[in-house]
């Protein structure tokens, strides 16, 4: 592109347009103009920009890099090395260096202290600032040709810098003038064509920055919203898990709840099963014993029906306490007896002798009902602290809440000398059986007067 502008410029110089005569015959007297300006104080400016040996030394950088296929404008970036948006001194020594210049630390020096702000450093802003003077007073942008005070002659020349060819004020023509106005042409037109590929180059890079950023973020979003998605489905995942485990933890729950309501409702139905059922004995069936209800006046040889569901609870145990051996029975003339259903020993009342009855004397070593004094003692409750017959304990305990005491079956005193039979004496407040007592007494054991008062019946 830079090549087909270039040749069409060129052409378009040489042929006899009117516009292309009158663009030279402009440009012509202008800078012959400019060439042969004297100074005046209106132009101290431009002479010092002239005759500095800084914008003279940047001025033929900027041809350098035009001669290369670099703008001035790039001269930045192929100075900044590091990148980081300021050019030192260092950077700037090796730049020129690289561009093949042939100038010393000391020119450079010079030039970067024209340059710089004050800072040490070379910004952008101050670089362009600094090519835009030279672009001004030396030359057009690109142009080989650029005018300037020599610093050995002190004369105003024009020095083309690509092919080092040096013409002075008093050797200037205008056939030389017009070459170099067709070389400040063509070099205008050239730059235009190039920065238009730069920028057109630097906008396509936007572009493909721009597409790189857009994707990237397209990628990024996607995954992010593929994350979030997966993560939505993990969480609905756990929740499905955790409500599926609430449900088997209640399930459980409700289960073992059941179960616990189940044995307590056992538990109480056994309780009122226990309040109302009585084993008893059938002395006219030589001892047999049947189960009675309280409450329905009903007897059965065989154990009830309604015990059979307490066969998972209580195993196939499941039955009521053995009763004691000693009952009261009555005779068909109704006297009241104690009947031992084991051994058949009876026990008699006996008559005052006025015709009044006498009722029998408990068994010995049973306790009596502590409630009614009349019934042997049968059940020990914990809770009341009191020990209880049957009927007694029945009538007791039927309230609501009664299920919860725990009782033990009274059981007759045993002798503390042969700990075999039921103690029926207490002396010396021990507790001996008729044999033992009777063994102890013949012995004289008892023979003291306070050992006499101790014995006791049970």
């Amino acid at each position: 592109m830079v090549g087909a502008c270039r040749g069409r410029v060129g052409r378009w110089l040489a042929s006899k347009e009117a516009d292309a005569k009158e663009r030279i015959a402009s440009s012509f007297v202008k800078l012959k103009r400019d060439f042969f300006m004297p100074p005046t104080l209106e132009t101290v400016h431009r002479e010092e920009v002239l005759a500095s040996l800084a914008y003279i030394t940047l001025a033929r950088i900027d041809s350098k890099l035009f001669s290369k296929g670099l703008l001035g404008r790039e001269l930045f970036e192929k100075l900044d090395t590091s990148g980081d948006g300021y050019i030192d001194f260092e950077e700037m020594c090796a730049g020129i260096e690289s561009m093949d210049l042939d100038l010393d630390h000391s020119t450079i020096r010079s030039l970067f202290n024209s340059i710089d702000g004050g800072d040490g450093f070379v910004s952008i802003e101050e670089l362009h600032a600094a090519l835009d003077i030279t672009y001004e007073f030396m030359g057009v942008k690109g142009s080989p040709w650029k005018m300037y005070v020599s610093p050995a002659h002190q004369i105003l020349v024009f020095h083309n810098v690509v092919e080092d060819r040096v013409v002075f004020e008093h050797d200037m023509t205008d056939k030389l003038l017009r070459e170099i106005v067709k070389a400040n042409i063509l070099a205008e037109k050239e730059f235009a064509e190039r920065d238009l590929i730069l920028e057109t180059k630097r906008q396509d890079l936007v572009e493909r920055y721009q597409h790189y950023a857009a994707r990237s973020l397209q990628f990024f979003y996607w995954k992010w919203t593929a994350l979030r998605d997966m993560r939505i489905e993990r969480w609905k995942m756990e929740q499905h898990t955790l409500s599926a485990a609430r449900k088997d933890d209640k399930k459980y729950a409700l289960m073992w709840q059941s179960a616990w309501r189940v044995r307590q409702a056992k538990k109480a139905c056994w309780f009122t099963v226990q309040l109302h059922y009585q084993k008893m004995v059938d002395v006219s069936e030589d001892g047999k014993m049947y189960y009675f209800n309280h409450l329905t006046g009903d007897r059965t040889w065989t154990k009830p029906k309604i015990f059979f569901m307490f066969l998972k609870w209580r195993g196939y145990n499941t039955d009521l306490d053995e009763p004691h051996p000693w009952s009261i029975e009555y005779t068909p003339e109704g006297r009241q007896i104690w009947v031992d259903r084991i051994d058949g020993e009876v026990i008699e009342g006996s008559d005052d002798g006025f015709g009044t009855e006498i009722p029998p004397k408990k068994p010995p070593g049973y306790p009596i009902c502590e409630n009614c004094n009349l019934e042997l003692a049968w059940r020990d409750c914990k809770q009341c602290d009191f020990s209880y017959c049957f009927q007694c304990f029945r009538i007791s305990h039927n309230y609501v809440g009664a299920e919860k005491h725990t009782w033990t079956i009274v059981k007759p005193h045993q002798c503390e000398l042969c700990t075999k039979s039921v103690a029926a004496k207490t002396a010396k407040g021990k507790k001996f059986c008729i044999g033992c007592f009777t063994r102890l007494e013949k012995s004289g054991v008892f023979r003291g007067r306070a050992d006499k008062k101790t014995i006791e019946d049970l």
